[in-house]
């Protein structure tokens, strides 16, 4: 069964769920929560449970219309994902024309618009006459990572959806039943570094060259406390051209000084995110606890201004001077 399928978002199911049995389907759903956490697949198995040919309520998985669901070929579900870094009014003017038709085979046609967090001003606008005015037959299901930068009139016309991140234990028992071959310590490695993610840790566990590309950041980052500003700029510039991945690089960097805090406060190697990197950890915890908190919350200050579509290599540059800095407190 597909609710079944769904790993730790216990409450968010609930919520759609009961939504189904009382017969109280809101017309607009956002779903929050962090990239990789399994906000899409969520709104197509509540597609799914919409449409289901076997009961209205929990989705067989296996008809014909729950298969073209979740294949993505289903015609009366629709995804919507934004083209480059932004979505622009001219998609959400396609979706309210799409609004306008009648379903070809469904009782319920979804609607899931993804990233809304990262729409212009206009396709916001746009969407939001949308939510206005919604068809009866259509359900719009919103994605995103954050509520920050949604225009509040949308917010207030969906039900808001909070789905948290899988514990380390759970995340560890799905990697374990899906790849029997793994072991303990990769395992406990990819889950760790997942951060809650189910998404993300499926995606770490294909990469093949994943130790390689990991021992190569952790060079960079030793080397951040001694590097001239020339060296930084290289480094941001090398940063920059990353692109999609970037999120990631920021993210691991986070992790990076995480390690080091938690090595100096406990002393061993229990607890660290990056576990196949100890001695890494061990030789740089030479800075202070209050340093590895500057430092990760100058990260979090990057990552913010990234998010709001600061210029790439400038807020890059800007962090890892003030980490520089910081180091030599």
């Amino acid at each position: 069964m597909p609710w079944e399928d769904v790993i730790g978002k216990i409450q968010a199911v609930k919520i759609l769920r009961n939504a189904l049995i009382s017969h109280h389907v809101a017309h607009a759903y956002l779903l929050i929560g962090q990239k990789g956490v399994g906000k899409r697949y969520l709104a197509r198995v509540f597609a799914q449970a919409l449409n289901c040919e076997e009961s209205k309520e929990n989705p067989c998985g296996q008809c014909l219309t729950c298969l073209k669901i979740l294949q993505g070929s289903h015609p009366d579900v629709i995804t919507i994902h934004p083209e480059g870094k932004t979505m622009k009014i001219e998609q959400v003017r396609e979706l309210q024309k799409a609004m306008g038709y009648s379903a070809f085979e469904a009782r319920q046609r979804v609607y899931i618009v993804c990233e809304v967090d990262k729409m212009t001003k206009e396709a916001a606008n746009s969407l939001l006459k949308v939510l206005e005015e919604p068809p009866k037959d259509v359900v719009l299901i919103l994605t995103a990572v954050q509520t920050e930068g949604i225009l509040p009139t949308i917010l207030s016309r969906c039900q808001i959806v909070s789905i948290h991140d899988i514990s380390l234990e759970v995340l560890k028992q799905f990697l374990q039943r899906e790849n029997t071959n793994w072991p303990p310590e990769k395992v406990h490695l990819i889950a760790s570094l997942a951060d809650g993610c189910i998404g993300k840790a499926q995606q770490l566990g294909q990469n093949e060259s994943l130790e390689q590309e990991r021992n190569a950041y952790f060079d960079i980052f030793e080397k951040i406390p001694f590097s001239k500003e020339a060296s930084l700029f290289n480094i941001a510039a090398q940063w920059e051209g990353t692109k999609e991945g970037l999120s990631d690089v920021l993210e691991l960097l986070c992790t990076w000084y995480r390690d080091i805090m938690i090595y100096k406060i406990t002393h061993n190697g229990t607890g660290l995110f990056n576990s196949d990197q100890y001695e890494r950890v061990q030789k740089a915890a030479v800075i202070s606890v209050e340093q590895c908190v500057l430092s990760i919350d100058t990260i979090k200050e990057a990552q913010k201004k990234l998010r709001r579509n600061a210029n790439v290599q400038l807020a890059l540059e800007v962090m890892l001077i003030q980490l520089n800095q910081i180091s030599r407190r």
